[in-house]
């Protein structure tokens, strides 16, 4: 995954939990706390931890934008008990065999690109489109980042740091449905994304010919963009005689027959 640049610091540390329809996102103002926030985030339904930094609760989860001149906004909550200045950017969103790509896009415009949000408060963020519109999908990521206060007392202190990527797509409702296929192999399970939309998998669920489930590594939240694949791993799961997937595509949950590895 490419990492994006981050204004004003060297190192990006983030905690994320899941609470109703938003994220929250807590920043530990400790070395301690940026050590152990300084792997991937999970979502989860549990609260979020305390902590003498910013927390900041973001709404929607993902944006959509169709027709020329089209508008959105984000809610920016601070729900926590400091102030917090964040910045927020638009980066176009592709897929490779290295993984996620991101590049400084202006194809939508973020105002205002910086703020700083009181305890207690909500800033509203607004998305405007300045690119034209077109049959296919186009993807990008809105990056929300905190910035360091200057004049805070805390401010040489190591910080973690805020940082959170939602999902937007252009011109989603005019691009040809998701068409994804479906292989098992020895290795796992291959998805393809055949269709014009990203497909959103938060989870998938393999079931044998005896109704038993089979576990897959690493089966989380997943996007597969138009023309990409994804494996999930499962070490010999040709063995196992997988039958069917359970999986929840963009909020959908589907039963898709597989058939035998060849």
């Amino acid at each position: 995954m490419i990492r994006l640049p981050l204004a004003r610091s060297q190192q990006p540390y983030f905690k994320v939990a899941l609470i109703g329809s938003s994220f929250f996102l807590a920043a530990a103002s400790t070395v301690a706390a940026q050590d152990k926030a300084s792997s991937a985030p999970t979502a989860s339904s549990d609260q979020p931890a305390a902590s003498r930094g910013a927390m900041i609760a973001i709404s929607p989860l993902r944006v959509e934008l169709d027709g020329a001149g089209s508008a959105q906004t984000l809610r920016l909550a601070n729900t926590g008990g400091t102030a917090v200045i964040v910045q927020t950017r638009i980066f176009a969103w592709s897929q490779t065999a290295v993984g996620d790509q991101y590049a400084p896009s202006t194809a939508v415009i973020a105002s205002p690109a910086v703020a700083t949000i009181p305890p207690g408060q909500t800033q509203i963020i607004r998305l405007f489109r300045t690119s034209a519109v077109g049959n296919e999908e186009k993807a990008y990521r809105i990056s929300i980042d905190q910035i360091p206060d200057a004049q805070s007392p805390e401010a040489s202190a190591a910080k973690t740091r805020l940082r959170f990527l939602v999902p937007m797509f252009l011109d989603r409702a005019r691009a040809i449905p998701t068409d994804l296929a479906w292989r098992q192999s020895n290795n796992g399970l291959d998805v393809t994304n055949r269709g014009g939309r990203t497909a959103r998998i938060a989870w998938i669920r393999l079931l044998d010919s005896a109704g038993q489930v089979v576990a897959l590594e690493n089966n989380s939240l997943r996007y597969i963009q138009t023309g990409n694949s994804t494996v999930w791993s499962a070490p010999s799961l040709c063995q196992r005689k997988v039958t069917h997937a359970l999986a929840n595509i963009d909020e959908v949950q589907v039963d898709v027959p597989l058939s035998p590895c060849s």
